[in-house]
């Protein structure tokens, strides 16, 4: 169960990021 969890936030926190890179190349 805790191994899914921590792919989960793995999985969440990449997506951020992957969010955030777009917004600055948009944005710019």
């Amino acid at each position: 169960m805790e191994q899914v969890s921590d792919n989960s936030v793995l999985k969440a926190g990449g997506t951020i990021d992957g969010i955030h890179a777009s917004t600055n190349r948009f944005g710019h």
